[in-house]
Formats: C-alpha cells, sequence, structure tokens
C-alpha cells in the first residue's frame, strides 16, 4: 500500500482519497469496499438515507423510502416475503401461511361448505340459542321500534275498520261490507241484521232459512213469490190443533185436503 499527500490536500492510499472526513475514489466508476467489516459508532448518512440506530429514513425532506430488490430478488421484510410488481386494481396481499406475499383477488362471498369452516359459529335453531327465553304457548314475539323484543299475546288482529278476535269479526263501522261476493260452504249464523239486495243458493238441496222465533218479511210495496208455487206448511187436524196459532195463520190441513186460515180465534176453510 502507498500513501501519498498531507492532512490539508488529502492523503491519496492506492485508489482511495481521504480528505478531511470524507472518503472517495479516484476513478468516478470505481466504489470503496470496507474488509473487514466496518463499526460505525455514529449515524450514517449517504446522499439521500441516513441509518439511525435501527431506523431507515430518507435523509431528504418529503423524500420516499424505496426498497428495491435485484434481478429476481425480493424484499423480505420481517420474515416476510413481498411481490416484486403491483397488483391489479382491487386486488390485496394474501400469504400463503409461510411468509410469502401475493396479490390476490378479494372473494365476493363464501361459497363453499358451512361445515368446512373453521371457528364457524352456531346456526340459531330455537329462541333459547338467542338468548332469548321462551314465551307461553301461542305468543309472539313484538318489538318496541327501540330494539327490545318481549313475548306478548295476540287476541285482536286490526285490519282497518275491522277487528277478528278469535273467529269474530266485529267492525266500529255500522256494517261489514263483503266485496265481492262471500259464499258460505257451511251454516251462517246471523243475530243481527243481514242487508242484501238478493239471496241465491247455487248449490244441491234445499237451502233453510230458520229462526228459534218469529221470521219477518218486511216490504216497504209488496212480498212477492215469483217463478214458482208458495206451499203453506202441512199439518194434519191433530197437529193444527196442538199449534199456538195467532189470527191471519195458514196451512194446508192433510187431514180434511183444505185449506184453512185462523180466524177470529178459530179454524175456517178458505174455500
Amino acid at each position: 500500500m502507498s500513501v501519498d499527500g498531507n492532512l490539508s490536500t488529502g492523503i491519496i492510499v492506492e485508489s482511495m482519497k481521504i480528505v478531511d472526513t470524507t472518503f472517495d475514489t479516484l476513478s468516478p466508476t470505481a466504489s470503496i469496499n470496507f474488509t473487514p467489516d466496518v463499526t460505525f459508532a455514529g449515524d450514517i448518512t449517504a446522499a439521500r438515507i441516513r441509518i439511525v440506530d435501527n431506523k431507515i429514513e430518507a435523509y431528504t425532506a418529503n423524500d420516499s423510502l424505496i426498497l428495491l430488490a435485484n434481478g429476481t430478488g425480493s424484499v423480505v421484510i420481517s420474515g416476510l416475503t413481498y411481490p416484486g410488481i403491483d397488483g391489479q386494481a382491487g386486488q390485496v396481499l394474501s400469504t400463503n401461511g409461510s411468509g410469502h406475499l401475493t396479490w390476490s383477488n378479494v372473494v365476493a362471498g363464501f361459497t363453499g361448505d358451512y361445515n368446512d369452516l373453521i371457528n364457524k359459529p352456531t346456526i340459531p335453531t330455537t329462541v333459547f340459542d338467542l338468548g332469548i327465553t321462551d314465551g307461553t304457548a301461542n305468543q309472539v314475539l313484538k318489538t318496541d321500534g327501540a330494539g327490545h323484543l318481549s313475548w306478548t299475546t295476540i287476541t285482536t288482529n286490526s285490519l282497518g275498520h275491522i277487528t277478528v278476535t278469535n273467529s269474530t269479526l266485529n267492525t266500529t263501522d255500522a256494517a261489514i261490507t263483503f266485496t265481492p261476493l262471500v259464499n258460505f260452504s257451511g251454516n251462517a249464523t246471523v243475530t243481527g241484521t243481514v242487508t242484501a239486495s238478493s239471496f241465491a243458493s247455487t248449490v244441491a238441496g234445499t237451502p233453510t232459512i230458520s229462526s228459534s222465533t218469529n221470521i219477518t218479511l218486511e216490504a216497504a210495496g209488496t212480498v212477492i213469490v215469483s217463478q214458482s208455487p208458495f206451499r203453506l206448511a202441512s199439518f194434519t187436524t191433530t197437529e193444527r190443533d196442538a199449534l199456538l196459532a195467532q189470527n191471519g195463520d195458514m196451512i194446508y190441513n192433510t187431514t180434511t185436503n183444505k185449506f184453512q186460515g185462523y180466524e177470529n180465534g178459530a179454524w175456517v176453510n178458505l174455500v
């Protein structure tokens, strides 16, 4: 090794020049190699990068710190190997579980078998799985609109002005109007007044209107029986005499084969 120069102008050691605290090479394409390892007691500043303790930072204000591998090498940080190129828009970094990160597409939803999931939650099958105590039979869960549920007994449902209580329809209006027609497959029992433009039977058999007391046919004009004969009730004389008759009653007497009416307190033949 040869040494030339002085401290004021610099010392040349082979191909390296030392001026004050600066090491430089005599060739612009050469580099300085330290053998063996060199230990620095202070910070290391190299152009735009500074090493302080265990931190590497950009030395120039507002500059970026770029980690770049050589050739096919990779950037490894804390045992994680990062991809050397950017992914596609919307992709995320995904690990293979062995420290290698790659760009992957985000799966929109789970499409496999639910039983293949790890740490899968239990699917609730009863209200007990939701932490809710049971109510009594036929109660329903009702919300207060603020996220609180409670068991409630439903006895009345409201449909506008119509209420349904068990099997009873009621209304706060004067009457219930059914539109369109209402068909009864069984018997219809009426305790109030039925108002209709007509009554028609469309099934086989003879329809019957019955009452435990009297049935009153009332019209502003005339009660008319059309398109069919009007048949009176038939009784024998014995059956007739057992009736609680009133003036104006009429029957057909099958014993005498006569039309009879109750007139002035007694049964008389009409013809």
